[in-house]
């Protein structure tokens, strides 16, 4: 049965019950599950003061969520709804809860309409305060992905009506209790429970944190005790958590850090973790007391998060050596001492670094191992301990896997991966051993990243992320006249471009597929430019405005592609096995992009009418920008063994020659570099104190200075118009909490 229509309206907003979408004149207005879900307990208690307690027992039901919460909804509401008119739409009764205040309007599907409410009378304040909340900082974490929306309210109507699949409606990044519904949408052949006693249609899902600044979790082996890294700006710290009663306490005080790769302990008594800093920028292994205590390193050059013996006396991880284009399994004592070499990939082959695994019965290490050659993929295999020799545990190609966790009885491992199936995000897989075929546990629009296990395998702790990306045009760098063009939860999240005729091209993630569109700020009419054409990312356009550049895996390997915008004709340009971040030569005769194939991260060029690569420098160089006037490539240049250490360069565009390099200029997040339209500056993304802008660094050595003053959000990608008097600029939130799930044995 079709489902009728039911929304509200208020002001210039409408909030669609059906499709679960909130609209502005039309314009979809990105809002988080949760943050929907607060908004409709407000508006349907008309008028009526919501205390705290009783709006989180609505949007979170049966789930225990801490105060901060529920904050950050309503300082993302009132955000949301922000508008020129200043009307205001919730009302903070201090100390006691929240109210909707605005007039509105019902409508149902029947076309009754119910009649706009009179305000309610107001309610005594209690205390004093100015009743607005300040969200927390936002997350400035790493990758990846859902579905974007629909530019238009009647595409998003007219998709709902012709089949589009219930969960396809819910088109913004779900938050824990969504997930917590959709974990029960599993293949009902689970039901079966023949592998080990599981019975994923039971699994529970709590969330753990509610702060939205968790990087990375792990639990103890006895289940009482979560450790968890919390982003606090440009600093971060490690924290111990009791599940049971969800007391904190900080093992490890803030630092500029960066965490990867917790783990307790087989005892439970320590905790490891690798890290990173400026002045050390390699990982390297660190173990800490479980209640606190000062960080011990261990081992140099960790690229992986390690795994444990089961008696807990060895571990295992896996070093990236770059500048051999090695991959090694290795192993060590749980002191980092008598390292052993148990497995060697080399490019294009590769170990995965998302997380080894240790079996129970301590004949094997599982790993995912890899593939460059026709199309990035990977699988699982184990190195056996006796004699080195490899079996294979799963040969099914994913398109990603994350870290690996055994079952305490040596059943089977359960993993994050990414496959066709399940879009852009990771859904958690369980993998039986030693056969078997793998089952898709979860089924819904989470992404989950890492894994750990308690010692029983009764239950698992993984990190959800939720995101948001709109595009946005910023006149000279002035932050106070700021411009969105665009409202999909993921635009310009994978790259932009200004095009010479003033139009943008962007990335925007549609049915599980990153897709090429354009839009004239003037205008703001998008459109679509590719269908179905794999994953299109790192856009660039010729300065002659005649083509548009971008790397695509849509024949299997991720190669160069030309676009041509007066018809849309496709043409590959490259054939290698990967072949990324595509930039035109000044003259518009070449494109200069990243390849390993030399086996190693280099630059090359390819004609841009299609023919023969070329290298362009020997060295270890990728991320390329090439001057405007053609001169001069800007990149990223690694200069340590193990690849964490690299600094900005420029080369010569002809020669490849290395011109200067800037070793104080950041190269992550995401190694964002653009020229100023006069080739004579570079501009960069900082991140201060979680606060993302753009700077400004001249070639003549002079000081950087800082061209924007945003006060919010991360930026995923930017450029320049070609006239150099505006920026484009992909704004957004990530946020990761840490999730329990349990009950599946």
């Amino acid at each position: 049965m079709a489902l009728q229509e039911h929304f509200y309206e208020f002001g210039p907003f409408r909030l669609d019950l059906v499709d679960r979408l909130l609209w502005r004149e039309g314009q979809l207005v990105p809002l988080t599950p949760k943050a929907f879900e607060t908004l409709v307990v407000l508006v349907r208690a008309q008028g009526r003061l919501v205390e705290k307690d009783e709006l989180m027992r609505s949007v979170w039901p049966n789930v225990f969520v801490e105060e901060s919460g529920l904050t950050r909804n309503i300082s993302a509401l009132r955000k949301a709804l922000s508008n020129d008119s200043n009307l205001q739409f919730i009302e903070t009764i201090p100390k006691r809860g929240y109210r909707f205040v605005a007039d509105f309007r019902e409508v149902k599907g029947s076309g009754e309409e119910v009649p706009l409410r009179e305000p309610a009378p107001p309610v005594p304040h209690m205390g004093s305060g100015n009743g607005h909340e300040i969200a927390a900082s936002p997350s400035p974490l790493e990758d990846h992905g859902d579905h974007s929306v629909p530019h238009s309210e009647a595409e998003v109507r007219q998709l709902s009506r012709w089949g589009r699949p219930l969960l396809r409606r819910w088109l913004v990044p779900s938050g824990a209790l969504l997930a917590a519904i959709l974990l029960y949408l599993v293949y009902s052949a689970y039901r079966q429970a023949d592998n080990a006693g599981l019975d994923f249609t039971r699994m529970s899902i709590r969330p753990l944190t509610t702060t939205g600044r968790v990087l990375d979790a792990a639990v103890s082996p006895d289940g009482k005790y979560l450790t968890y890294a919390v982003n606090e700006g440009t600093y971060q710290s490690l924290w111990v958590r009791q599940i049971a009663t969800l007391s904190n306490i900080q093992i490890v005080p803030p630092a500029e850090v960066l965490y990867r790769g917790l783990n307790f302990s087989v005892d439970g008594d320590y905790i490891y973790f690798a890290r990173a800093t400026d002045a050390s920028p390699h990982r390297a292994l660190f173990r800490v007391p479980a209640l606190g205590g000062d960080p011990v390193k261990l081992v140099d050059y960790v690229s992986s998060p390690i795994t444990f013996s089961p008696d807990g006396s060895r571990l295992a991880f896996v070093r990236y050596l770059p500048s051999l284009g090695e991959y090694r399994l290795i192993t060590a004592t749980n002191q980092g001492t008598d390292e052993a070499i148990l497995a060697v990939r080399r490019i294009p082959d590769f170990l995965s670094t998302e997380g080894p695994a240790w079996s129970p019965d301590n004949r094997l290490i599982a790993c995912g191992v890899g593939t460059f050659t026709g199309g990035y993929s990977v699988s699982v295999a184990g190195f056996r301990l006796s004699d080195k020799s490899e079996v294979v545990i799963s040969d099914r190609k994913w398109s990603n896997l994350r870290r690996l966790a055994w079952l305490h009885d040596g059943s089977g491992l359960m993993v994050p991966a990414r496959d066709p199936s399940s879009g852009f995000s990771h859904q958690i897989w369980f993998i039986p051993y030693p056969r078997g075929t793998p089952r898709r546990v979860t089924n819904d629009l989470s992404d989950y990243r890492g894994m750990s296990v308690t010692a029983d395998s009764r239950a698992l702790v993984t990190v959800q992320p939720e995101q948001t990306s709109r595009i946005c045009v910023v006149p000279a760098g002035d932050s106070r006249n700021v411009e969105w063009i665009s409202s999909g939860n993921y635009d310009g999240f994978y790259g932009l471009a200004w095009a010479p005729t003033g139009q943008v091209i962007y990335t925007s993630v549609t049915d599980g597929s990153i897709d090429l569109w354009r839009v004239d700020p003037k205008e703001g009419q998008a459109q679509q430019l590719t269908h179905n054409a794999g994953m299109c990312v790192n856009p660039s356009v010729t300065r002659d405005g005649k083509y548009v550049l971008f790397d695509s895996d849509q024949l299997g390997p991720r190669n160069i592609w030309r676009l041509r915008l007066s018809d849309g004709e496709l043409l590959r340009l490259t054939d290698g096995d990967l072949d990324l971040d595509p930039v035109p030569s000044g003259d518009g005769c070449y494109v200069i992009y990243s390849s390993i194939r030399s086996g190693k991260r280099k630059l090359w060029k390819v004609p841009i009418e299609g023919g023969q690569p070329e290298l362009v420098s020997n060295d270890l160089l990728e991320f390329p920008a090439v001057s405007p006037d053609g001169r001069y490539i800007a990149c990223t240049r690694q200069v340590s063994e193990d690849g964490a250490h690299s600094e900005v360069a420029v080369v010569h565009y002809h020669n490849g020659e290395l011109v200067k390099t800037y070793p104080d200029l950041p190269t992550t997040p995401w190694r964002l570099l653009r020229w100023t339209p006069d080739s004579q500056s570079l501009t960069y993304v900082r991140n201060s104190g979680g606060v993302f802008n753009v700077m400004v660094q001249p070639m003549d050595n002079g000081a950087p200075r800082q061209l924007t003053d945003f006060r919010t959000d991360r930026i995923f990608s930017f450029d320049w118009s070609h006239d150099g008097t505006q920026l484009a600029c992909a704004r957004g939130l990530i946020s990761y909490d840490a999730v329990l799930i349990s009950s599946y044995r």
